[in-house]
């Protein structure tokens, strides 16, 4: 175990040898809110009480359990994290294969924490976003900021997810969707070639459903 300030905040990190994952659910009282989500490979587990936030993920390799934990907040907690991640050659960031200029970053937006990936892909420049939305909405958030009048508004799926596809083929498009069950909206949206097709493919080959049942 070891504490550091970073950016003025103060942080412990442990690291567990473990043949699996332990048990967030299970180690935490009622009143704690557990969150899980997958990013880039990596199944993530955020566990907020009364007095911190952690944040735990599993490596399948080396064995170990790790948890960052602080009296910080969440978008301080997941910016130290990935650059913890990024010193063992690890990244939260999610992008394709051939993507260039891969920038990550963790911001609030519309009292929600949002995880942004944005690269160009393609000669296409793309941003993908995720957000844990604490209660089931009424229809899909659109957390892609990307408000422009489009020309086709239709309908698609993500893997098991309904989806929204909102674009002027060629030009700009976005496409939303929300996975209930660990509670994700999700946003990918591209400033040019948007068509029906590129749009869910790119999303598709983005999108990774949380793994609940690991823990």
């Amino acid at each position: 175990m070891a504490s550091f300030s970073l950016h003025g905040n103060r942080y412990t990190y442990e690291i567990v040898k473990a043949d699996q994952p332990t048990s967030v659910s299970a180690s935490s009282s009622s009143s704690d809110s557990v969150l899980n989500w997958r990013s880039n490979g990596l199944d993530l587990y955020m566990v907020q009480s009364d007095s911190d936030l952690s944040l735990s993920w599993y490596l399948e390799e080396s064995h170990t359990q790790h948890t960052l934990s602080t009296s910080a907040d969440m978008v301080k907690l997941l910016n130290t994290a990935r650059e913890v991640l990024l010193l063992t050659g690890l990244d939260l960031a999610n992008a394709p294969e051939n993507a260039e200029n891969i920038q990550y970053r963790v911001f609030s937006y519309s009292d929600l924490v949002v995880a942004e990936t944005t690269f160009l892909y393609n000669n296409t420049q793309c941003t993908y976003r995720m957000a844990v939305i604490q209660e089931i909405p009424e229809s899909i958030v659109d957390i892609s900021e990307l408000n422009s009048s489009f020309s086709s508004v239709i309908p698609g799926i993500v893997d098991y997810c309904l989806a929204k596809l909102s674009f002027t083929p060629d030009k700009d498009g976005k496409i939303i969707w929300y996975d209930v069950v660990p509670g994700i909206a999700y946003s990918l949206s591209v400033n040019s070639n948007a068509t029906e097709d590129f749009l869910l493919q790119l999303a598709n080959e983005l999108f990774e459903p949380a793994q609940g049942d690991v823990y």
